[in-house]
């Protein structure tokens, strides 16, 4: 299987245990390690039990209002007295944890509550799925509160998933109102582009040693990944996205290294073939340097540092660029991921990116929030 059949199941541990939707990073991410163990979602659990959101969620709880939250955000309500007495005195044996209570009651879901936990995942992929169409990103308590009373609102009755997706579209047809949304938590730094056209984001800037073309044959060679990126989206979009005049002038027919902005390749000719071996190579090249050990690193960084990277704070954001620097510093040891798995990754993200080009009225970079997202 490739990492994206366990996209579900990732989602479904997100809703049963932080009560939200996933981000898209923490959704490849998990359906990584999920692929890398052939499902045993026991292998993952006790990492989402150990983190710095599930501490926030559930650290002053006691055990009973712990079950109780675990109940409200998958079922929609309180559990029995029965119910809730026996998995008190299992968490009190300690014969469960309560990363058991939540893949349990998930997959225990029966009649109106199995309906009830079906519509929420539902919503929470609908969500998901439009945060990377539109090239948005949530992260910190109030963008995470928000979305769990948006799922509170939906029970087993088709109506509130009608009115819940509805609702979404409707805020998220809104762009700029919803940036400003998230704007607000944020500190107006939104992650995305200056507004000017480029081939280099900025975060790009301590991590040029990654630039290169596309030489790969298979399953990773531009041609594959390019018949497998336009049957996810369409070739009209997917050619906007690579044509080399939506980030320089190129009427001359060259990219020169000033226009570049890297000296490494020496000039290109200004073609879309270029532009697309430009970018699937560096990111392969990028995923191809990451082993197991960084990724964790990068997620634990990310969880103990969200309010300074959501507000840009300097010294924060130095250490986030220090640490993406040293993990591309050299290849992964051992190899993360397959070729499958990469080839996988990179359509979904570059599916991900020829939308946001198309349904986008400002300026793009070429590997815009690919590295520092």
């Amino acid at each position: 299987m490739a990492s994206i059949d366990f996209y579900d199941d990732v989602q479904r541990v997100y809703l049963a245990y932080y009560g939200r939707p996933a981000d898209n990073g923490g959704l490849a991410y998990w359906a990584t390690q999920l692929d890398s163990v052939n499902g045993n979602l026991n292998a993952i659990i006790d990492a989402f039990a150990n983190s710095d959101e599930a501490s926030s969620l559930y650290g002053s709880n006691t055990l009973e209002q712990r079950i109780t939250k675990v109940y409200q955000q998958l079922l929609g309500r309180d559990p029995e007295d029965n119910g809730k007495n026996w998995w008190l005195g299992e968490l009190e044996a300690g014969r469960k944890t309560l990363a058991n209570l939540a893949l349990d009651v998930l997959y225990g879901a029966q009649n109106d509550d199995a309906t009830t936990v079906s519509n929420r995942l539902s919503a929470a992929q609908t969500f998901t799925e439009m945060l990377a169409s539109h090239n948005i990103n949530y992260s910190g308590d109030d963008a995470a509160n928000l979305i769990r009373t948006y799922l509170s609102g939906i029970s087993d009755e088709a109506l509130s998933l009608d009115n819940a997706l509805s609702t979404l579209n409707d805020i998220l047809s809104e762009c700029d109102s919803l940036s400003d949304l998230w704007d607000s938590s944020n500190g107006g730094d939104d992650g995305g582009s200056s507004g000017s056209n480029s081939f280099l984001t900025d975060d790009m800037a301590g991590l040029l040693s990654l630039v290169a073309l596309n030489d790969n044959s298979g399953v990773l060679s531009t041609e594959n990944l390019r018949e497998l990126v336009i049957a996810n989206t369409n070739s009209n979009d997917y050619y906007q996205a690579f044509d080399p005049d939506n980030y320089q002038d190129t009427a001359d027919g060259v990219l020169t290294v000033e226009e570049l902005g890297f000296s490494s390749l020496g000039a290109l000719s200004a073609t879309t073939e270029t532009v697309e071996d430009l970018f699937y190579g560096t990111i392969i090249k990028a995923m191809q340097a990451i082993d197991a050990q960084e990724v964790q690193d990068i997620y634990n960084f990310v969880n103990a540092n969200q309010t300074g990277i959501q507000i840009g704070d300097p010294a924060t954001m130095e250490s986030y660029i220090a640490l993406m620097v040293s993990v591309f510093a050299d290849e992964a040891n051992p190899v993360l991921f397959t070729d499958d798995q990469l080839k996988d990754s990179i359509v979904a993200a570059t599916s991900a990116f020829v939308e946001i080009v198309a349904n986008s009225d400002s300026g793009i970079t070429l590997f815009d929030g690919f590295f520092l997202s």
